[in-house]
């Protein structure tokens, strides 16, 4: 049970504290032997932001075997951690505010909380994109990305086009669940309009 001081205000959960679930992972991180503790994350940011996968019960079985701790401990430590990253992130709670609640369910020992401080800024960010990810993709495709590549095409069978410069874009766009790629080729005209759309956007 989370200590349930009558003082204590909780700043992230319900009056009542952590789910008893959290908390009961939460412990079994704080009772992992010091080694598994300090690379834990190398297991949280596993399926934290993308899909878990079915490597990831692989990289439990042999973290465990390295670190000589009990994988179904490792398991509920992780999905804890995850838990409070994902919740953190979803409500856009500040870092203190998270320490503080954590620090009452800690008995002390600071090690949970040196682990997420030390990526919490960065894995909120992360995660606040792809709940807006998430969102925009229930009503259609959302773009995630791109690479691209610069080419000269001077002349072909239409006729002698004088290395006319040429982009090569590749677009990644999240459709539902999937991510898939639509290719496209940019014409000078093309590159222009787009320039001129991110100067416009930028000054917004």
């Amino acid at each position: 049970m989370a200590e349930k001081q009558s003082d204590f205000q909780w700043r992230c959960f319900p009056e009542v504290g952590p789910p008893e679930g959290v908390i009961a992972g939460w412990r079994m991180l704080l009772g992992l032997p010091r080694g598994a503790q300090v690379n834990l994350w190398l297991l949280i940011r596993v399926g934290l932001i993308e899909p878990e996968t079915s490597e990831q019960r692989q990289l439990v079985e042999g973290y465990a075997m390295r670190f000589e701790a009990n994988p179904a401990h490792l398991v509920g430590a992780v999905r804890a951690c995850q838990h409070l990253l994902r919740d953190a992130a979803a409500r856009k709670l500040e870092e203190h505010d998270l320490m503080a609640d954590l620090r009452a369910i800690s008995s002390g020992n600071p090690a949970g909380l040196e682990l997420l401080a030390a990526h919490f800024t960065e894995v909120r960010n992360a995660l606040r994109l792809r709940l807006l990810e998430d969102t925009l993709a229930d009503y259609g495709n959302v773009l995630v990305g791109f690479d691209w590549r610069l080419d000269a095409v001077s002349s072909s069978n239409h006729g002698e086009l004088d290395d006319a410069p040429i982009v090569f874009l590749n677009l990644a766009y999240r459709h539902g669940e999937e991510t898939r790629k639509l290719p496209l080729q940019l014409t000078p005209s093309a590159i222009a309009s787009l320039k001129a759309f991110f100067e416009r956007f930028q000054t917004v």
